[in-house]
């Protein structure tokens, strides 16, 4: 799993124990002296995340129709909530005073539909928005199951074409048309116009503020000078030369979310694609911005989410469910570009390799992915098995999940497979899409892990090549038990959500990494509802402060470690070689960098303001090469300085040459 939580209440995502075992307490009456504390407690202590208003931005909203439908339907009851509220803030559970946790319980229900004096309980009918028609006895009359995935109610032709298929596989120098800016995603751009000789000189040139707060993970997408990024909710069209708006588009809820983290959209046949966190694949007009069509793909309220950059691909839009650690299944789909029909499903659970907990196995997906387009293989990233930190529960190699799977894009069948981790009781995913390259006549294919190593495979013999250590380590091996254990690499260390870059000019791949300590204490499973965290452990994470990020460049046939470069914050953004001998990069202190890729010495910074954690995309408009850089936002957890989500775009001065 990929955790971002904030150090304030993010309700939805209790990492202690499973939330569903809670004891429910007596029912809750508050007064409105409680609903008063409560406001202070959370303008103190949780409005940064999740908003002045409980709208929602890094974390998700705590009033409305989502929230409701999560915690208030179902067999969701107030126990569940009172439970994920004393877990947190995440960095210090249970940590508030008492009467400040019963404050904030008063003032969040307040806000969703109670009065003081009320009996707080599971079903109240007054905030169950969803359902409205309630029967005299005040139970919610239940709608038939909706069959997911579901096709779209509508479908409208887009107003433009392109790119298509010929300009998606040989992806011109000019535009970054994908999360990783081409199928093999080994975003390397071959243009040259900034360079080492004159990097230093570069210069922001605009800057597009979304004006939204939340998850901003992806890239910025380029195609004939026009711009495309998404959030959380929305998506975005600019020019990408001036920053200037074109359009955006805004997606609203109608259910229950999962996780709210948005790592990018995709482009094709004048469509932009996008996930959502209520589990909904959405397509819009890229010329105007209009939806054109909405597919519901899975249920919000059993966790499931889309916060990966999907990828198009013959016609096809491939994308999987994020929500493993919610005790789901996971699954990758292929949906029609042009209708938002099911093309294919591939189950990341194989149940053979479960002798028992298949049912509950996790191997969510949490990035994009990388096509093999002459061979038509999709490289799909598989995360961790759930439940988290309890083997017992899962015994057996727990295919596919920390594995790297290579899909036929045509049926969605598994091809070949590598398995970077089995049995995985650490959280360490493998999270992000793998790079794809050839060298000295090998096809080789380099993958990041949570675990801190990077692996390089040759994709023909499928067999390893190199396993390098990226991290430092502690206690790695020792299993957990009921006495604290610390451990390095963390849950939130090693690869996150931007995986390696290949480089052929220097023959390097590059990956950064997160050091990030936490201590573990092992806990028995004690059953699982629908839509509950299935996490079986106490964990307490490493303070901001301890964490460290590091780069690395490696010998892109051998993975021997060429340089490391450290810095004092965690390295999440992604990496961007580029012909002119430079790799560009962003950490989490808010510096864009420029490195050189065969010293890692720094040839530029420039100060963002918050958190690079998204994508570096180079490109060109006319005759001038510029970057984008995706900051600020970076999820639910923060990796060092937080902003607000925005695109910088550089230049070199009009007079350099």
């Amino acid at each position: 799993m990929i955790r971002f939580l904030g150090a304030a209440f993010a309700l939805a995502l209790t990492v202690t124990v499973n939330a569903s075992a809670a004891t429910d307490p007596a029912p809750f009456r508050f007064t409105e002296a409680q609903i008063t504390r409560g406001k202070v407690a959370y303008l103190t202590s949780c409005s940064g995340c999740h908003g002045a208003r409980l709208e929602g931005g890094n974390a998700v909203a705590l009033a409305g129709k989502p929230f409701a439908n999560r915690w208030f339907t179902g067999d969701r009851s107030y126990g569940d909530l009172d439970h994920a509220i004393h877990s947190m803030p995440k960095t210090a559970p249970n940590s508030l005073p008492k009467p400040d946790y019963d404050a904030l319980m008063a003032f969040i229900l307040s806000a969703n539909g109670f009065s003081p004096g009320d009996t707080a309980d599971a079903g109240d009918p007054r905030i169950i928005v969803a359902a409205p028609d309630a029967t005299s006895t005040g139970a919610p009359k239940l709608k038939p199951p909706k069959q997911l995935p579901a096709k779209p109610d509508m479908v409208v032709a887009a107003e433009t074409s392109g790119p298509n298929d010929a300009e998606m596989i040989a992806a011109a120098p000019s535009d970054w048309l994908m999360f990783n800016r081409n199928y093999p995603g080994d975003r390397y751009s071959s243009l040259a116009g900034i360079n080492a000789s004159n990097v230093a000189r570069l210069q922001p040139v605009c800057m597009m503020s979304l004006g939204v707060l939340g998850s901003f993970q992806g890239s910025p997408l380029i195609y004939k000078g026009v711009g495309y990024v998404g959030s959380t909710y929305g998506i975005w069209a600019f020019d990408a030369a001036t920053c200037a708006r074109k359009w955006s588009y805004s997606h609203t809820p109608d259910g229950a979310e999962g996780i709210t983290t948005s790592r990018g959209i995709a482009i094709y046949d004048g469509k932009v694609f996008k996930g959502t966190p209520d589990g909904h694949l959405i397509a819009v007009d890229m010329a105007t911005g209009k939806l054109l069509w909405d597919a519901h793909v899975a249920d919000g309220a059993h966790g499931h989410s889309i916060g990966a950059a999907p990828i198009a691909f013959e016609g096809k839009v491939i994308v999987g469910l994020a929500g493993g650690d919610y005790g789901n299944t996971g699954h990758v789909y292929a949906f029609d570009a042009r209708t938002g029909d099911r093309v294919w499903t591939f189950d990341a659970i194989d149940a053979k390799t479960w002798p028992k907990g298949s049912e509950h196995g996790g191997g969510g997906t949490w990035t994009s992915v990388a096509i093999d387009s002459e061979k038509k293989l999709v490289y799909v990233p598989i995360g961790n098995p759930s439940p988290d930190y309890y083997l017992p529960a899962r015994p057996g190699s727990n295919l596919y999940t920390n594995s790297v799977v290579a899909l036929d894009a045509g049926s969605g069948k598994v091809s070949w497979y590598v398995q970077q981790l089995a049995q995985d009781y650490h959280d360490w995913d493998t999270s992000a899409a793998p790079a794809l390259y050839e060298q000295d006549g090998r096809k080789l294919m380099a993958v990041g892990t949570k675990e801190g190593y990077l692996f390089i495979y040759d994709r023909e013999s499928h067999k390893l090549v190199s396993k390098t250590n990226i991290v430092p380590r502690l206690n790695d091996t020792l299993p957990f038990s009921d006495k604290p254990l610390y451990v390095c690499p963390g849950t939130s260390s090693g690869v996150e959500w931007n995986g390696p870059a290949y480089d052929p000019g220097s023959r390097s791949v590059f990956i950064n990494t997160v050091h990030w300590c936490a201590t573990w204490t092992a806990k028995e499973p004690e059953g699982k509802k629908p839509g509950s965290w299935y996490v079986e452990a106490d964990l307490t994470m490493d303070p901001l402060e301890k964490t460290a990020g590091l780069t690395h460049a490696i010998d892109a046939a051998t993975g021997k470690i060429l340089w490391k470069r450290e810095g004092r914050d965690p390295m999440v953004g992604s990496i961007t070689p580029t012909a002119g001998g430079i790799v560009m990069t962003g950490g989490g202190d808010g510096y864009f960098l420029a490195l050189d890729p065969k010293s890692g010495r720094e040839l530029y910074r420039f100060n963002t303001g918050s958190a690079s954690s998204g994508g570096v995309a180079t490109y060109m408009v006319g005759d001038r090469q510029y970057v984008a850089v995706a900051t600020g936002g970076v999820g639910l957890q923060p990796f060092g300085e937080i902003g607000a989500p925005a695109v910088i775009i550089f230049a070199l001065p009009s007079d350099t040459h």
